[in-house]
């Protein structure tokens, strides 16, 4: 007696992985030699969709409705047959506001959509073609699209997606520098990722990916918030491990073109803000410590918790420093607990943590920033109630 255990073939139809519509119907097949039992599609991990079967519930093909949130929608069918065993396939679509497509090096221009939080636009690559694309940029602070971003990228593999978004505006930005918090360019910040073939990965964060990508920010005016010359203005990149913003070395103002921009060597979030060697702080006199005092098991998060890496909601922060600082902290006892050298950053979150990684006791210590070029040395005191 031979007893067929195969497990069913179940497969989505191949199709884009972006599309702007709310509802869509998927399709696909399944392959058994026995009588399938059941049948169903989860979206998210959440809604379940089951599909009816017919009388020939072996091999036949199948269609399903489904409504799509805006971002990413992760659908997985699941066949299983009357032994018991199941096949299934996933498919992932990104519901995009506006979706375009990338052929021959065409300019791609975006409408002025972009002022919600919740627009995402996506460029889907039919081949592998330097292709410019244009996105507005809304300025809230005047009411007006004015500035422009431009990417002309060049990706290394066809069907992939170009994903273009601005962040919503309950993110934490991570704007802790005062002079990022002074410019008021915080409208130009825009997240790009790059999609792989199935919109499951983003794969935009290494050089790997792409035969070149470029970035620039075409300005309105020669005069940015807060009276910013376009001539003192570089690109920034958000540095999602230590959640500080990293101005992009090879970025300027270049007369040629009328843009502030760059070579990138990865996606990521990126903005225009002042030179950080024409803006820094020089001097130390606003440096401060927040939460003070830190409570992070009280519940309430205004009184601090628990460092989160990259969440600057949480730790200790110590914020308004010089381009290149020593950090040290000392209990009220006067033995150093915890040193560490900060530049370029202008801020840093400390974990409430000796430099072997345990977590302080309550008590008072005191916290010493000293300039490394000479210009001077500020105490704060912190109190930490556990």
């Amino acid at each position: 007696v031979t007893v067929d255990l195969a497990a069913p073939v179940v497969k989505f139809a191949a199709r884009v992985s972006a599309d702007t519509r709310t509802s869509i119907t998927l399709t696909g097949s399944v392959l058994d030699s026995k009588a399938l039992t059941d049948l169903r599609v989860t979206q998210n991990s959440e809604t379940v969709t089951i599909i009816t079967l017919g009388s020939d519930s072996k091999s036949f093909s199948f269609s399903v409705d489904v409504s799509l949130v805006s971002g990413k929608n992760q659908f997985v069918v699941k066949a299983t047959d009357a032994t018991g065993q199941s096949g299934a396939d996933t498919l992932n679509i990104t519901k995009s506001s506006e979706l375009k497509m990338a052929a021959g090096g065409t300019l791609i221009t975006f409408p002025r959509d972009t002022k919600s939080d919740t627009w995402v636009g996506a460029v889907y690559f039919s081949d592998t073609t330097a292709t410019p694309v244009d996105i507005p940029i809304y300025n809230s602070a005047l009411g007006t699209y004015g500035d422009q971003w431009t990417m002309t990228i060049q990706p290394k593999d066809t069907g992939v997606i170009l994903q273009i978004q601005r962040p919503p505006d309950t993110m934490d930005l991570k704007l802790g520098e005062s002079h990022l918090k002074r410019s008021g360019l915080a409208y130009t910040i825009f997240e790009f990722k790059l999609l792989d073939t199935a919109g499951d990965q983003n794969i935009g964060g290494t050089a790997a990916r792409f035969s070149s990508v470029t970035l620039g920010l075409t300005p309105a005016t020669a005069t940015l918030a807060g009276g910013v010359s376009v001539n003192d203005l570089k690109l920034f990149t958000l540095n999602e491990q230590t959640g500080a913003w990293e101005q992009v070395g090879s970025s300027g103002y270049d007369a040629a073109s009328g843009q502030v921009k760059a070579t990138l060597s990865h996606l990521s979030f990126y903005a225009v803000f002042p030179d950080t060697s024409k803006a820094v702080l020089t001097h130390l006199n606003d440096v401060i410590v927040y939460p003070n005092p830190f409570v992070p098991n009280d519940g309430i998060a205004e009184n601090g918790r628990w460092v989160v890496a990259g969440n600057f909601s949480t730790g200790v922060i110590i914020d308004n420093l010089t381009d290149d600082v020593s950090l040290s902290i000392f209990t009220i006892g006067g033995r150093k607990i915890f040193e560490q050298r900060v530049q370029n950053a202008g801020r840093v979150q400390w974990d409430a943590a000796n430099n072997s990684g345990d977590k302080v006791a309550s008590g008072l210590y005191l916290i010493v920033v000293k300039d490394m070029k000479g210009r001077g040395t500020a105490v704060r005191r912190l109190a930490v109630v556990k």
